[in-house]
């Protein structure tokens, strides 16, 4: 019994590190390249591509998956200290809110679908601002403050559930 349990706990790690395994694309065609300012990658006749969706959830199966990264403007750094604007929640059901400590008025908000379609636009002229996204469609946006002169001042990405 002890010989038992012996060989099973050395072995047992070895098994435990042996799952570690690096994604392989198997697939018939595929290929990538970049530049300086973006990369593209793709892949042909993956075998068992399917996607699946819960509430707040996404699965995509198959190993060609990429992360998005959306580059939406620069920020100036000395405007978001002066307004310390703040979003919330996030994600959001329905609701999100916009605060800003100072607002002397004129700040734009607005948000745009990860094709680049602006959805939303308005001007925002208190110290807090809460735009419904009830009607929306379960996505990734990104919200984009600006002042009077339409400089861009801060951007977040929000997840709609």
């Amino acid at each position: 019994m002890k010989l038992k349990l012996l060989i099973m706990f050395s072995i047992m790690p070895a098994l435990l590190l042996a799952q570690e395994l690096s994604p392989v694309v198997m697939s018939s065609s595929g290929g990538g390249g970049s530049n300086t300012s973006a990369s593209l990658c793709w892949t042909v006749g993956e075998l068992a591509v399917e996607t699946l969706q819960a509430t707040g959830a996404s699965l995509g199966q198959g190993f060609h998956q990429v992360q998005i990264v959306v580059v939406s403007g620069i920020e100036d750094e000395n405007l978001v200290k002066m307004y310390d604007l703040q979003v919330f929640p996030n994600p959001v059901m329905r609701m999100v809110t916009v605060s800003a400590k100072e607002n002397p008025g004129g700040l734009e908000i607005s948000m745009y679908d990860l094709q680049g379609r602006q959805v939303f636009h308005d001007v925002f002229t208190g110290s807090l601002y809460s735009l419904d996204m009830k009607s929306m469609k379960p996505a990734t946006y990104v919200l984009k403050i600006t002042d009077g002169e339409n400089k861009p001042i801060k951007s977040y990405h929000i997840v709609k559930n």
